[in-house]
């Protein structure tokens, strides 16, 4: 034969392997002998999704915001889907860092109101798990302050430097969550609104933001 095929089993995944192969003819002349060859085995395919230590759970709930947070047993990246609709999410906050403790801020959320949310968690090979549905309610505005400060966007009771930047983005076509910056009720969020805010945020520097 002038071909040989030799196949080696029980290799180590992600080894380097040092060979010779040595040839004798058919009269039982003396070996030929290679020069030494090497090659790595292959990495063992990860096809096992992550799986959640510490299951997501919300903390730190404020009338417009709230924080997610989840512990995995191997680095993951991972995104949080959340919508006032149970049956339909929609809107997702992801995380781009890899670890095994992940925390997501939610912003611009309405007061007084029950959002839906799902975690999933994806590791580096792209496996994914899901968490279970949950919900929670942002605290709900204190009576007397509702719907009387022209300029809280955010609705939290007060005007400030948070605000300008809500009316800055949705002048830009940012999307701010479906808070209303519309502050002169002209049916557009522009210049006028941007500068009406400003006013009553005093000594606000905005030179960066615009």
């Amino acid at each position: 034969m002038t071909d040989h095929i030799i196949t080696l089993t029980q290799l180590r995944s992600e080894t380097k392997y040092y060979f010779t192969v040595s040839s004798t003819d058919v009269a039982g002349n003396a070996p030929v002998t290679s020069s030494r060859i090497s090659f790595t085995t292959d990495s063992i395919p990860d096809d096992v999704p992550p799986v959640f230590t510490v299951a997501p759970d919300y903390s730190d709930i404020t009338t417009t915001s709230a924080t997610i947070q989840w512990e995995t047993d191997e680095l993951a990246s991972g995104d949080v889907i959340f919508d006032v609709n149970p049956d339909v999410l929609t809107d997702v906050t992801a995380t781009t860092d890899l670890g095994t403790s992940q925390l997501v801020m939610l912003t611009n959320l309405k007061p007084g109101t029950t959002y839906y949310y799902l975690v999933r968690s994806v590791d580096q090979s792209q496996n994914f798990a899901m968490g279970i549905k949950d919900f929670f309610t942002t605290e709900a505005l204190p009576a007397e302050c509702e719907g009387k400060l022209p300029g809280d966007i955010n609705n939290d009771c007060k005007v400030n430097a948070t605000d300008v930047q809500l009316v800055i983005n949705a002048a830009l076509g940012i999307d701010i969550g479906g808070l209303d910056a519309d502050i002169n009720n002209d049916k557009a969020t522009d210049a006028e609104d941007v500068q009406f805010v400003i006013n009553v945020v005093p000594g606000l520097d905005i030179s960066d933001e615009i």
